[in-house]
């Protein structure tokens, strides 16, 4: 009886001795929150940090190695936020980081993410399998990450924010923006959504929501000229109402200085002309294919003979205008479009064939460049709670003087006094 007693007292003297053990390998507290090692080395993410800012604020950053980055992040104000009370709960495969406000679980096993309210409600979850993605590159010598994060996003979901862009869009569910600075562009990486949820994305190098997939050259569809000839579409060129020649053209590329067409077009038409493409196209590759026009001058553009875009913009200012086709099987359809230069430049018409439809309408953020991905989760009450976590995130901007209210007008340069 007593050998049977100690072995019983030597078994769970073990396994108390191994849950222990196993708990401490799980995860490492910190002053302000914990490192998770994913168990699954075959995971991309290897290493997890939450850090709590404010009761309602987490930052996470998801390493592929066994380290962190140290670099001082340049969106964040410069000060040091109050204590706040929080907890660490284990609970079979998952870790859960409390404040009073907000609920940050991690699965040890995968680094799955889930963030939920006190009640247990979920505010945002990321996508299952494969939700964190890094790809090793080389860059000036230097070995960094170019990164994906991936959040699911249900159906009655809209997104706002990502600064200020020139496409017509508000709500940017299921849309595709580049955030990267530009003459008539100011990116900022923060996004408001009206699950009452912020995400302030900590990346400086060229970042894409949505749909980061480069744009193809438009030879990538299957093309045909006005009078049916495979292999391009018809490109009429005019001086004036009198033809001056047509080509078959499988591309339109005159995006760059090097392209332009004030370069490679005769000088009369970018001075006083203009040009018609026309024809048809189709594809094998079925559902929503995206279409990238970017143009400077006057254009006009009709698909299947619907009138779909009448724009002009200035020679210096181009900029892109986006529209879809659904293509369907063995369909073709019509495209036109007709550009006047204007004594502008700039035309180019690129093509992305479909993504699925839950793909496209998910939460993804992608950069190209990183050490690892950094991100702040921001839960608020309402919208105006949410933008003030962005405040104190990145500090507050002091309102203008009263004289400098009224009229804004850019005329980007002044010749003379």
């Amino acid at each position: 009886m007593t050998g049977v007693k100690l072995l019983i007292t030597l078994c769970i003297a073990s396994s108390v001795l191994l849950g222990a053990c196993q708990s401490a390998s799980t995860y490492e507290k910190l002053d302000n929150g914990i490192v998770i090692s994913v168990s699954k080395k075959d995971q991309n993410p290897q290493k997890i940090k939450l850090e709590v800012i404010t009761e309602k604020i987490i930052h996470v950053s998801i390493s592929p190695t066994d380290s962190f980055s140290h670099q001082k992040s340049l969106m964040l104000e410069d000060k040091t936020w109050a204590p706040v009370s929080w907890s660490v709960e284990e609970n079979e495969d998952q870790i859960t980081l409390k404040t009073k406000q907000v609920h940050t679980s991690v699965s040890v096993t995968t680094g799955e993410i889930v963030f939920t309210d006190t009640t247990g409600q979920i505010i945002l979850q990321e996508k299952k399998n494969g939700a964190k993605t890094f790809t090793s590159k080389v860059i000036e010598n230097e070995t960094l990450f170019g990164i994906r994060q991936v959040f699911e996003s249900p159906a009655d979901e809209a997104f706002y924010g990502l600064g200020q862009h020139q496409n017509g869009e508000m709500n940017y569910k299921g849309k595709d923006v580049v955030l990267a600075q530009n003459n008539i562009v100011a990116a900022v990486p923060f996004l408001y959504s009206t699950k009452n949820y912020g995400l302030l994305w900590d990346n400086y190098s060229i970042t894409k929501f949505g749909d980061a997939r480069e744009f193809q050259p438009l030879s990538s569809l299957h093309l045909f000229s006005k009078t049916d000839n495979e292999g391009g579409l018809s490109a009429d060129f005019y001086v004036g109402d009198s033809l001056l020649s047509s080509q078959l053209q499988n591309e339109i590329e005159y995006e760059f200085l090097e392209t332009a067409a004030v370069e490679n077009f005769p000088k009369k038409v970018a001075e006083n002309g203009k040009v018609i493409w026309e024809g048809s196209f189709s594809s094998p590759n079925l559902g929503r294919h995206k279409f990238l026009l970017y143009a400077s001058g006057y254009f006009k553009l009709w698909i299947d003979g619907n009138f779909i875009m009448d724009k002009w913009r200035q020679g210096w200012n181009p900029w892109f205008n986006k529209f879809d086709v659904n293509i369907k099987n063995g369909e073709r359809h019509t495209i036109k479009i007709e550009w006047n230069p204007d004594g502008g430049a700039y035309i180019s018409l690129k093509h992305l064939d479909p993504i699925p439809a839950e793909d496209q309408n998910r939460l993804t953020l992608s950069s190209e460049s990183a050490t690892q991905i950094d991100y702040y989760f921001v839960k608020g009450d309402n919208a105006d709670d949410v933008i003030h976590g962005y405040r104190e995130l990145t500090g507050k901007a002091s309102l203008i003087p009263k004289w400098a209210f009224g009229f804004w007008q850019s005329r980007e340069r002044y010749k003379t006094q």
